[in-house]
């Protein structure tokens, strides 16, 4: 990445610098998530995706970007950061052909600020909990399990909504700030067919000036229609002595066998040892290999698939405690997942072992175990009752060890 720059100036895009109509102030009442985002798009450094970078780069350098990308890869490796930084770069009046070639937008501008305060009006991103400050009560009322299509006639295509109410094209407006519009949809995978099918007309034809990047970790997700008009672009899990860089000091106040677990677990990836650091999941590790260990022993623990239940509702209540736009089941889904992730870990650990000491009856029920948590993950996305299908892991693990 580049090297760190002396702010520009703060100037507003005014008259003269591709200005077409006045936009709205920085507040308290912007986006908190955007907010939180822009700060790292702006001014963190994104590590270990070097390739896909120089491809943005050269897009933006060479004046014919293209206008539709899919970034996919891991999660917590910088996608939807990467993007925002993009998007800073097409929408500020004040970007230069040296911003560009550095893939650093300016940072002291009103665009900057606007992004800063998660109001940019020319940059959009899109994600499942904004249903719940719809103007829709029916969007309102979702469980937020997945971005419906009323979420993006509402944020971007325009269109009826469930209830009646029609909403105006956002992707048709004119730039605010003269430049061009970026739309951001982040967990793509999760937008509904009926939305997918919707947006094609917009892949195949936007309007001028108009960029759109979808964030998945599942890009086979994605119509095939969807893929085809996109240019694609790989992220990765970052090598050791990335991780290491990106994570700084973060893990200090963690014991040496906390952060182990925690580099462990994150596989390569900032944004899970983060959220495993903060979150304490090396203590949730903890019970949960403690309760494998009594299945790989031939016992039953009983009180296993409830504690999961717990632990994922733990997650929850904390998660809408931060953001009031999600939903107890949209916090739940993200719990169960990180209680799976966990388990996870565990059985491939077991099972890398199992193979390098030639334990073949191990190695074997590892792999019914992995089915298993596979089986359970299925489950879980076809909105199974949580505990129901928390205590079908519990059984299938119990049997794999008889």
């Amino acid at each position: 990445m580049s090297a760190v720059r002396k702010p520009k100036s703060l100037r507003g895009a005014g008259a003269g610098e591709g200005s077409v109509s006045a936009a709205p102030d920085s507040a308290p009442g912007g986006d908190p998530v955007v907010a939180r985002m822009a700060a790292f798009a702006l001014d963190g450094e994104i590590r270990g995706q070097s390739a896909a970078i120089e491809a943005l780069t050269t897009a933006l350098t060479s004046g014919r970007a293209h206008h539709a990308w899919i970034i996919h890869g891991p999660a917590g490796v910088g996608k939807c950061s990467t993007a925002l930084r993009c998007a800073a770069l097409l929408v500020d009046p004040q970007t230069t052909a040296d911003d560009r070639a550095a893939f650093s937008p300016p940072r002291v501008t009103r665009s900057a600020e606007l992004l800063r305060g998660g109001t940019h009006p020319d940059i959009h991103l899109i994600r499942r909990d904004l249903a719940a400050a719809s103007a829709d009560r029916e969007l309102r009322e979702r469980k937020q399990l997945s971005i419906p299509i009323g979420l993006l006639r509402e944020r971007m295509l325009g269109g009826s909504s469930g209830d009646g109410k029609s909403f105006e094209s956002v992707v048709g407006r004119t730039p605010f700030m003269g430049m061009g519009k970026c739309f951001v949809i982040d967990g793509a995978d999760e937008m509904e067919v009926e939305g997918q099918n919707a947006l094609l007309k917009t892949l195949e034809e936007p309007p001028a000036g108009t960029f759109i990047f979808l964030i998945t970790p599942h890009e086979d997700r994605l119509l095939p229609t969807i893929r085809s008009r996109c240019r694609r672009l790989r992220f990765n899990t970052l090598s050791e002595d990335d991780m290491a860089l990106a994570l700084g000091e973060s893990l200090g106040a963690l014991s040496a066998t906390e952060q182990a677990w925690v580099r462990r677990f994150s596989a390569g990836s900032p944004g899970r040892a983060h959220l495993a650091a903060s979150r304490g999941l090396s203590k949730w590790a903890v019970e949960i290999e403690g309760a494998m260990d009594q299945c790989h022993s031939g016992q039953f623990p009983v009180a296993f698939a409830e504690r999961l239940a717990e632990l994922a509702g733990e997650y929850a209540d904390a998660a809408v405690k931060e953001n009031e736009r999600l939903s107890k089941e949209s916090a739940n889904r993200d719990g169960t997942s990180l209680v799976l992730a966990i388990a996870g870990e565990s059985v491939r650990r077991r099972l890398s072992e199992s193979i390098a000491e030639a334990r073949d009856e191990d190695a074997q029920r590892m792999a019914q175990w992995t089915d298993a948590l596979v089986d359970c993950e299925r489950h879980l996305r076809a909105n199974v009752n949580m505990r129901f299908a928390f205590a079908e892991l519990a059984i299938l693990m119990h049997s794999g060890a008889e």
